[in-house]
């Protein structure tokens, strides 16, 4: 698309009295930067363009964590965050039942009152959209370096996902 013949485009945009040797070496030296910066560019504009055919599509997301950060083996997948869980109901006004009450720990035995749990922790969490599981591998063994590659995982998830939408990375 962007095909510039730098000589070519000197010899045109001179007129044409002007087209001696010397003064076509003179442009041609002083558009030297301009080429090197038209070099800089076509890279760049390769990669933006294929930053930009990421979307929130999961099939996409994976491709882009992949092509990010594991581009040879190819290992980071997204799951489905839907689990199936029973909800968990204490007790509904319409049973006219007394209601019931959760207590921390420490006030169910300071007033003497038994402590209700939930039967697991995650009732309580909120749904998250999906997972991105990748493999604990790609961490380095260096705990800073591994933080800092969490955080650029982090962030490259939160420039692509969809907005309100919860995740949650898991390296396995």
């Amino acid at each position: 698309m962007y095909n510039l013949d730098f000589p070519a485009l000197v010899r045109q945009l001179l007129p044409a009295l002007l087209r001696r040797d010397r003064l076509l070496a003179l442009a041609t030296a002083a558009l030297a930067p301009v080429r090197d910066l038209y070099a800089q560019l076509l890279p760049y504009q390769a990669d933006v363009r294929r930053e930009l055919s990421y979307n929130a599509q999961v099939i996409l997301f994976e491709k882009a964590l992949n092509d990010h950060f594991d581009s040879g083996l190819r290992r980071i997948r997204i799951d489905s965050g839907v689990v199936d869980r029973l909800p968990f109901y204490l007790n509904f006004i319409r049973e006219q039942q007394a209601p019931k009450y959760t207590y921390a720990q420490a006030y169910a035995q300071a007033n003497q009152k038994p402590p209700l749990y939930p039967r697991t922790a995650g009732i309580y969490s909120f749904p998250v959209g999906f997972i991105v599981r990748a493999p604990a591998a790609l961490l380095p063994a260096d705990a800073e370096a591994a933080r800092v590659l969490k955080a650029q995982v982090e962030a490259f998830i939160q420039r692509l996902k969809l907005a309100g939408t919860r995740h949650q990375t898991l390296y396995i």
